[in-house]
């Protein structure tokens, strides 16, 4: 009697810590792999900010890398899943980036 409790005890531990994790959700790429990928792309930036974001049902990371000397930002995606770079913006000019309102015409 005192196996089968012992057996049941840890079958429900088990089933426990299965039930804890998320399946496929959960997310490959740490924020530091994030940047190290995205600084490949801007040779001589520096990161200035990694956002985890959810864009067209996939989990990305938005890494806004400057380069010094320029105020101009340029915002890459790496996919949090697998790694990969997901196209991104432009290098947005000082003006443009987030936060700043454009003058009317």
């Amino acid at each position: 009697m005192k196996k089968i409790c012992v057996l049941l005890l840890l079958a429900l531990s088990q089933i426990t810590l299965l039930r804890a994790e998320p399946e496929a959700t959960k997310d490959k790429i740490t924020r530091d792999e994030a940047q190290h990928i995205a600084l490949k792309q801007v040779p001589d930036g520096s990161v200035k900010s990694a956002k985890l974001k959810q864009d067209s049902g996939r989990r990305i990371w938005a890494v806004l890398i400057g380069k010094a000397g320029s105020n101009a930002r340029t915002e890459v995606h790496v996919d949090a899943l697998s790694g990969r770079i997901v196209p991104a913006q432009e290098p947005m000019a000082p003006a443009e980036g987030p936060g700043t309102k454009k003058p009317k015409s």
